[in-house]
């Protein structure tokens, strides 16, 4: 991620919305200083880990990852009532970590020092953004955990329909405030009748085609678990993505891809025209 990459328009209903943005760690192209709050409700800075000791098993700790100490502390001086959340998103280095740190003997630390990070770092609360090896039964306990230990703090998480992220925010929606929902980087691995194929970042409806992914799909798999509509966002990509020898969706087989940023679309004359 680079910059503010997503924004998410959040909630669903229009009363209490919010409208949220990612701000990439060490982005080195936008400074705190110059986030546009005007347009945000939340930020959540993307991003710290659960941590690892030399064998690469959780500790129950938090890792600053991408984090460092003053971009944290630029974040104290954000306007008034704007909020700002640290995400703890899967550890690279062992995609099981949260599944190791929310273990029956591990949980308790781990809840704990989630509390104490966002405690001494000045944030309002916590995004969770587990999508990797998800046991849904330690979810559903981390947030429940996380809520008790965090009472008056903002808890949100992001979500996929995939993993059991669907149940989990059905059973524990009372103990968070936002279930944003991924709608984008659709076009990874996209089949086509059963092949590899091209598809959109962000394809918003099926239009009845059930094997596409696409927005309502990933969304209908939570409000179907019984989510309440007020608790959805809906995930944004400031980006978009260009595949090499392909110009349309639907290509049968495996192209290669780049990422272009909203910061260099905006600026390409040929793609990018005001009326």
């Amino acid at each position: 991620m680079k910059l503010i990459t997503l924004a998410f328009v959040l909630s669903m209903s229009l009363h209490g919305q919010w409208i949220t943005g990612f701000y990439a760690a060490q982005n080195g192209v936008l400074p705190v200083s110059s986030i546009p709050w005007n347009k945000y409700t939340h930020i959540i800075h993307f991003a710290a880990t659960p941590a690892l000791d030399g064998s690469s098993n959780a500790t129950g700790g938090v890792s600053m990852n991408y984090l460092n100490q003053a971009e944290i502390s630029a974040f104290a001086a954000r306007p008034a009532g704007k909020k700002v959340m640290v995400c703890i998103k899967d550890n690279d280095g062992n995609h099981n970590a949260f599944t190791q740190a929310t273990s029956p003997g591990m949980i308790g630390t781990f809840v704990s020092n989630i509390a104490s990070f966002v405690a001494s770092n000045g944030y309002d609360g916590v995004d969770i953004d587990w999508e990797a090896n998800i046991n849904a039964t330690q979810y559903i306990d981390l947030l429940n955990r996380l809520r008790s230990a965090m009472p008056g703090k903002v808890i949100t998480m992001a979500a996929g329909d995939w993993g059991g992220m669907d149940s989990v925010a059905a059973s524990a929606q009372t103990q968070i405030d936002q279930i944003n929902v991924m709608c984008y980087d659709m076009d990874n691995g996209q089949n086509c009748n059963g092949q590899e194929c091209t598809w959109h970042n962000d394809a918003l409806s099926q239009n009845g085609q059930s094997d596409k992914r696409t927005c309502d799909a990933r969304v209908r798999a939570f409000s179907n678990k019984g989510v309440a509509a007020g608790k959805l966002g809906i995930g944004i990509p400031f980006y978009g993505r260009r595949r090499t020898g392909a110009t349309q969706p639907q290509v049968m087989g495996s192209f290669p891809s780049y990422t272009v940023y909203y910061r260099n679309l905006v600026t390409d004359s040929t793609r990018w025209q005001r009326l």
